[in-house]
């Protein structure tokens, strides 16, 4: 971590989808700002888009992979949005009964080591504020007492797997909605903002995200249904890793 630059930090926004039943995001908003505040404070290059199709979610990141990031230490996505089982909403779900999605691995594809070779074998963080499923989950009550290898073979350059480097934390398990409020936003991404700013340069992200999974699970928050109110929790996951060396955004002298 070590390039003259933090890196890029993309934040994409749904809010609004007029054409299906899915209800706005309310309070989206308050959440980008506060994970802006968070990435800012390590030195990220942080832009920002709001209610963008499914296209235009996979052209916007189309571009940001053919820049160049040769002088960058990593890269951050993030995407707020509506989700399911199969994947991410654009605003255009439901358009012309087109209700298929845009799928994490598609998104992951354009920054593989083969695909943005200026970020190859560096950091790329995916985060997914997206409902994963149906199921709600109410939790349990419970008493708590308690370097880089490379090796080179007959003068070969050295090679990476082209799915290094990649880290996915979603705001939920898989199969879960992702709890929001319509005046806070996503408490998964306004705690994530919030360790960023307070802790992100002192601990690993292994830590910080150790951090945001502890403080989300133990938030308990009402919810109404269709006129029932329950009491829902959401567990953060990290559902793929194959980061190769331990994360530090440690502050430094920012390179303009």
């Amino acid at each position: 971590m070590d390039h003259p630059r933090r890196g890029k930090a993309v934040i994409i926004n749904n809010e609004e989808f007029p054409y299906s039943n899915l209800r706005p995001i309310k309070g989206s908003q308050n959440s980008v700002d506060c994970l802006t505040r968070g990435l800012q404070k390590l030195r990220f290059q942080v832009e920002t888009h709001d209610d963008l199709s499914k296209a235009e979610i996979m052209d916007r990141l189309q571009k940001v992979a053919s820049e160049d990031h040769s002088e960058a230490d990593c890269l951050v996505v993030t995407v707020m949005s509506h989700g399911s089982e199969y994947g991410i909403c654009g605003t255009d779900y439901g358009n012309n009964d087109d209700y298929s999605h845009v799928h994490i691995h598609d998104i992951v594809d354009l920054f593989k080591a083969n695909s943005c070779r200026s970020l190859a074998g560096k950091p790329k963080i995916f985060i997914i504020n997206a409902c994963r499923g149906n199921m709600m989950d109410s939790g349990v009550a419970v008493k708590d007492n308690l370097s880089c290898f490379f090796s080179e073979k007959d003068g070969e350059s050295p090679r990476i797997p082209t799915p290094s480097d990649i880290l996915i934390f979603y705001s939920c398990f898989k199969g879960h909605v992702s709890i929001a409020s319509d005046e806070e936003g996503s408490a998964f991404i306004n705690c994530l903002g919030k360790v960023l700013y307070e802790y992100g340069e002192f601990l690993p992200l292994s830590d910080l995200l150790l951090l945001v999974k502890e403080r989300v699970a133990a938030d308990i928050s009402t919810v109404n249904i269709r006129g029932e109110s329950y009491l829902l929790v959401d567990m953060p996951t990290v559902s793929t890793d194959t980061l190769r060396k331990k994360i530090c955004f440690m502050k430094r002298k920012l390179v303009l």
